[in-house]
């Protein structure tokens, strides 16, 4: 399935929304895209002390050409797990949060960190 750049926005934001429905309040879940792929962003917020955490992961426009919609909710849910297990890395001063994991077409998912 070859998708335009416009289906794989929408199918990009549209699997944000589902996913993003079940975060609690404290975290943040956004998508920035590109001409290569799209970008989640995962932050966490604590109280009181008001520390940050968070991770990105990468999804390459052809492994969505590839595999539909499953490449997105890879990465999300891994983003997710990592929440659960207390694993995303902490962001001193706004920083960008690190890319933890990919999805390239031929490759699958692969965690970068």
């Amino acid at each position: 399935m070859d998708v335009s750049p416009e289906q794989f926005e929408r199918m990009a934001k549209a699997t944000l929304a589902a996913y993003a429905t079940r975060l609690g309040p404290s975290l943040d879940l956004t998508m920035e895209t590109g001409p290569e792929g799209v970008r989640f962003v995962l932050r966490r917020q604590t109280t009181p002390s008001a520390e940050t955490y968070g991770a990105a992961a990468v999804v390459a426009k052809p492994a969505v050409d590839a595999d539909g919609v499953e490449p997105f909710q890879q990465v999300l849910d891994h983003l997710l797990d990592l929440n659960e297990r207390g694993a995303l890395p902490p962001l001193p001063d706004g920083d960008e949060p690190p890319t933890v994991c990919e999805y390239r077409a031929g490759e699958g998912l692969r965690a970068l960190s």
